[in-house]
């Protein structure tokens, strides 16, 4: 990996410049490490869905895709919060819990597009653009459900009614903010030792973070071109 193509973009209250640094290697192993072990993503009760053994950075390959095949125009994805403050700092007694991945995006939320996703005879539909991203998270998951097809001609067979099953069943927060200051959106993918996989797409934000801690914000895009290293748990 090229170590000088990973950065850190650090937030101010006083003003909005950035601040980029380069991971060191150290610091480059510890972010892989993060995003190649294996995360157990879990359906709330009583919903028979399997527990999903997700990679975050194959499952985040699997979004950038799809939102790019689908027309939701992304210019960045990275990793916030405590686990990018787990990266970052020289301490081994750090504790990080959610993973927290920032989507920023062009496409207005509250937008219309035509879609084909999950369309029953493979015409397009006008969908607003938080469903259709809902949407694409479902057909990531779906790949990972056991003993279900996963060809085109199959996946346009399942019910809009199905997928928000599935959304209910996997997503531990299902919310969307819109106003003049802020328009973002957020699912949460469930696991029950507390390292939940917070998604949160963000087209714009007064504020991305409440605590100066939260405020490193580290650049994914070239691990997510780079080739994946199995990781022991």
């Amino acid at each position: 990996m090229h170590v000088s193509h990973t950065s850190t973009n650090s937030n101010n209250n006083n003003n909005n410049n950035n601040t980029k640094v380069y991971l060191t290697c150290e610091q480059t192993d510890k972010l892989k490490h993060i995003l190649d072990r294996s995360i157990p993503i879990c359906s709330s009760p009583p919903s028979s869905f399997p527990t999903l053994n997700l990679t975050p950075r194959s499952f985040l390959r699997q979004v950038r895709n799809k939102l790019k095949e689908y027309s939701i125009d992304i210019t960045s994805i990275r990793l916030n919060g405590g686990a990018a403050s787990y990266v970052l700092v020289n301490d081994s007694n750090f504790v990080y819990r959610d993973i927290d991945i920032l989507i920023h995006i062009k496409t207005p939320l509250s937008s219309e597009q035509k879609t084909t996703l999950f369309s029953s005879n493979n015409e397009s539909y006008l969908c607003d653009v938080w469903t259709i991203i809902k949407y694409i998270i479902c057909s990531c998951l779906l790949e990972h459900i056991t003993n279900i097809k996963t060809s085109e001609q199959q996946s346009q067979q399942y019910t809009h009614h199905y997928l928000s099953t599935i959304l209910d069943a996997y997503a531990k927060k299902n919310i969307k903010i819109s106003s003049e200051q802020d328009s973002w959106a957020l699912l949460s993918l469930q696991n029950y030792s507390g390292q939940n996989l917070e998604l949160k797409f963000v087209e714009h934000l007064k504020r991305q973070w409440q605590f100066s801690v939260d405020s490193f914000q580290i650049n994914l895009e070239p691990l997510l071109y780079e080739k994946q290293l199995k990781i022991q748990n």
